[in-house]
């Protein structure tokens, strides 16, 4: 398997259950004889309920449907940013929900929907900070991690890291182990 295959699939994973997580909605217009995964129902305008975050995304880009979950937009990745990058210590991770990554896939792809619907000088700037942004936090954690990494000390930040942060750092770790068993052994005596 290549480098890095087993992390990929394990990342896809993660999308997936991602995915099969229920999301509170509100119906905006009827839908009768909507299948979910409880049996069919008759959907009228108003009603609240949960689904599967794949099926109220469906409903959602039909127009049926807003989603009532925690949504990630700018301003949260600003100060998320601003917690990573600015105010923690070098070995601190700032706290981010679990579905952060996910979330900010969501964003783009309704900013992208929304570039395709009606183009706006406003929506690509968003689009471009929020990638700025984005890019700055994951680097500036994945370097944190290595440093924890080397220092043995992962299991102190278990509770800070996403799913998919998880996996990297268990990786980090995994690969620190084995270097550092590897080192230790060329003075084994034979």
């Amino acid at each position: 398997m290549a480098p890095g295959r087993g992390l990929q699939v394990k990342l896809r994973l993660i999308k997936a259950y991602f995915d099969m997580e229920y999301v509170k909605v509100v119906f905006i217009r009827d839908h009768p004889s909507l299948p979910t995964p409880g049996g069919i129902i008759n959907a009228r305008r108003g009603d609240e309920i949960e689904l599967p975050r794949w099926q109220a995304r469906l409903l959602e880009n039909e127009g049926y449907v807003e989603v009532r979950d925690p949504e990630i937009d700018i301003d949260f990745i600003s100060r998320v940013h601003y917690n990573e990058v600015k105010k923690q210590a070098a070995n601190r991770l700032a706290d981010v929900p679990p579905s952060f990554y996910r979330g900010v896939r969501e964003l783009v792809e309704k900013i992208d929907r929304a570039l395709l619907e009606k183009p706006s000088h406003m929506l690509v700037t968003d689009r471009e900070s929020i990638e700025r942004l984005v890019l700055q936090i994951a680097q500036r954690r994945l370097s944190k991690m290595v440093r924890l990494a080397l220092t043995g000390s992962g299991g102190e930040v278990a509770g800070k890291l996403t799913p998919e942060e998880a996996l990297v750092m268990k990786s980090l770790e995994d690969t620190v182990n084995a270097w550092n068993r590897f080192v230790s052994s060329l003075f084994e005596r034979r």
